[in-house]
């Protein structure tokens, strides 16, 4: 039976990987992701490190990096027209 330590354990680990899923699909940044799960950027980092070296050990293509903050795609208006 497992010890309800190695339950929380089991919790944080699937709440991280969670985190770096986020990160992966380009919801959060590292310091969003920082924010929102009350982290460091250090440790959002340390678990992004290590999912992507057991991906790397399983034989899975890497991830695509995170996009940078500033690098949001801009989704282009229509031009408004003159209605007479």
């Amino acid at each position: 039976m497992a010890s309800l330590s190695d339950l929380r354990m089991q919790k944080h680990a699937l709440s991280m990987r969670q985190m770096v899923a986020e990160i992966h699909l380009g919801k959060l940044n590292i310091a969003q992701a920082a924010a929102k799960f009350e982290l460091t950027r250090k440790t959002v980092r340390h678990w992004i490190d290590l999912v992507e070296a057991e991906a790397e050990a399983n034989g899975l293509p890497p991830a695509p990096p995170p996009c940078p903050p500033g690098a949001r795609k801009r989704t282009t208006r229509p031009a408004p027209q003159d209605s007479e």
